[in-house]
C-alpha cells in the first residue's frame, strides 16, 4: 500500500512538472509581450523647440493612429499594441531619462522613433547593451554606417539629400562656379550637414569653400543670417533645420531683397514654411523621402482614409507621415516574426529581412539587410506651388 502510495505521488508531481513546463504562464518572459499586449515606446519632442515636427499632430500622431487603426483590425497575431510615448523636449538628459523609463519600468518590445541626432547617438551605448530594436526620427549616415545591431532608420540620409542637392545644383542647374551656402543649427544634426556639404563641394572643386550661418531652432529673426550670406555673394541656399527657423529665413530674406535660390532638406520641406513664408516661399525646393498628405497613390489614399476616420484634419505634415512609415516597417516585423517566436531579437531579424516592402508609394521601395539598416537612400526633388500651398515633384525617385 504505502509502496502504491509513493508511485502515485511521483506520478502527479511528474505530471505537475510537465504542466508547469510546457504552460505559457511559465514561459520565458519575453519583454514587452504578453499573451493580448505588445508594448512599445517613443522618445520624441511633443512640447519642446520641434514639437510641430514630431508632437502630437506630427509624429507622434502617424504612430499613434497607424496602430489605433492596427488595433482595431485585430491587433497584431491577436495582439494589441499599446504606444507609451514619452517627451524629450529634444533634450538629451530627458531623452536618457525616458529611455530608461521605458527599459526597466514599462519593459517596451521596441522603441518606434527617438528626436534628434545627438540625443540617438547619445543613447547608442544603451540601445546595444539593452538589446532594443530601435527606430530614429533622426537620419545621420553615423547612426546606421557602421551597422549598430538593433538601430534602424526608415528612409535616406541627410548625407544622401545633401549629395542629390549639390549634384543638382552643379549638374542640373550647370553651377558649376556655385557658391553654397548652409543654415543650420549648432548641434550634431546640424554638424553631419555641414560635413557633408563641405565633402561635395570638395569633390565638386566649388570655389569657394560653403558659407555656413548657424541658427537657433527657436529663432523668430534670421537677419544676421540672411545679411551674412548676402555679403558672402552665396546664390543657393541649402536650409538644413526645422519648420519654424526656416519659415523665419525665407520671410527674412524677402526682407532683404536677398533672392537666392533656397533649398530645404528633410525637416525644411513642409507645407507648413509655404504657409508661413507666403511670397518668400516663391522658387523655394525641398528635398524628401516621403511624398506629402495629398499625392494620390494608393498607400497615400488609405492614409488619409485612415486619418480622417479618426481625426477629421485637412492634412497631416511630412514627419506624420514619417511616423505612420515607420510603424508600418515595425508593424510588419512583428508579423513576420510570428505570434510564438517574437522578441527582440526576432524582431530584428525580421527588420533585416524586409525586402523591396510596397508602401503603396508614400515612398519608395523599402529593404533592409544584416549590413544594411537604412531603408534605402531614394528621394525626390519637390518645387513650391505658393498659391496652393503645396510642394509638386521636380523628379522622380532619385538616388545619390
Amino acid at each position: 500500500m504505502r509502496t502504491k502510495s509513493i508511485f502515485s505521488v511521483m506520478v502527479l508531481l511528474s505530471s505537475i512538472m510537465v504542466i508547469l513546463l510546457y504552460s505559457p504562464i511559465h514561459a520565458k518572459e519575453v519583454r514587452g509581450v504578453t499573451d493580448d499586449t505588445i508594448k512599445i515606446g517613443a522618445i520624441l519632442d511633443m512640447t519642446g523647440p520641434f514639437a510641430a515636427d514630431t508632437g502630437p499632430e506630427g509624429y507622434t500622431g502617424g504612430v499613434r493612429v497607424y496602430f489605433r487603426h492596427i488595433n482595431d483590425e485585430g491587433g497584431i497575431h491577436g495582439r494589441k499594441i499599446k504606444v507609451i510615448a514619452e517627451d524629450s523636449r529634444y533634450t538629451i538628459p530627458l531623452s536618457v531619462a525616458a529611455f530608461k523609463k521605458l527599459v526597466y519600468r514599462d519593459k517596451v518590445l521596441a522603441i518606434v522613433g527617438y528626436t534628434g541626432t545627438g540625443q540617438t547617438k547619445a543613447l547608442w551605448s544603451q540601445i546595444e547593451k539593452e538589446k532594443m530594436p530601435s527606430f530614429t526620427v533622426s537620419l545621420g549616415e553615423s547612426n546606421v554606417k557602421p551597422v549598430q545591431r538593433y538601430l534602424f532608420i526608415p528612409a535616406a540620409t541627410y548625407e544622401d539629400e545633401i549629395s542629390i542637392l549639390t549634384k543638382y545644383i552643379v549638374e542640373d542647374l550647370k553651377a558649376r562656379d556655385a557658391r553654397i551656402g548652409i543654415v543650420t543649427m549648432d548641434v550634431e544634426y546640424g554638424k553631419v550637414a555641414i560635413a557633408a556639404l563641405k565633402e561635395r563641394a570638395n569633390a565638386y572643386k566649388l570655389p569657394p569653400p560653403p558659407h555656413v550661418e548657424i541658427i537657433d531652432p527657436g529663432a523668430i529673426d534670421a537677419t544676421s543670417q540672411v545679411l551674412g550670406l548676402g555679403k558672402a555673394k552665396v546664390d543657393y541656399v541649402i536650409l538644413h533645420m526645422g519648420i519654424g527657423p526656416t519659415a523665419v529665413v525665407v520671410r527674412s530674406a524677402l526682407k532683404f531683397k536677398f533672392s537666392p535660390t533656397f533649398f530645404g532638406t528633410f525637416y525644411s520641406c513642409d507645407e507648413e514654411i509655404i504657409k508661413l513664408g507666403g511670397k518668400a516661399a516663391e522658387g523655394y525646393i525641398g528635398i524628401h523621402s516621403f511624398n506629402p498628405w495629398y499625392h494620390k497613390s494608393p498607400g497615400m489614399d488609405k492614409l488619409r482614409e485612415i486619418t480622417l476616420k479618426y481625426d477629421p484634419v485637412k492634412s497631416r505634415n511630412r514627419l506624420y507621415i514619417q511616423g505612420w512609415v515607420t510603424s508600418m516597417i515595425l508593424a510588419e516585423a512583428m508579423k513576420r516574426a510570428g505570434k510564438t517566436a517574437l522578441n527582440n531579437e526576432t524582431l530584428t531579424d525580421a527588420v533585416e529581412g524586409i525586402r523591396d516592402f510596397d508602401s503603396g508609394d508614400i515612398c519608395a521601395p523599402i529593404t533592409y539587410s544584416p549590413t544594411q539598416h537604412k531603408a534605402g537612400e531614394y528621394c525626390r526633388l519637390y518645387k513650391a506651388d505658393v498659391k496652393n500651398i503645396r510642394f509638386t515633384p521636380l523628379t522622380g525617385w532619385i538616388k545619390p
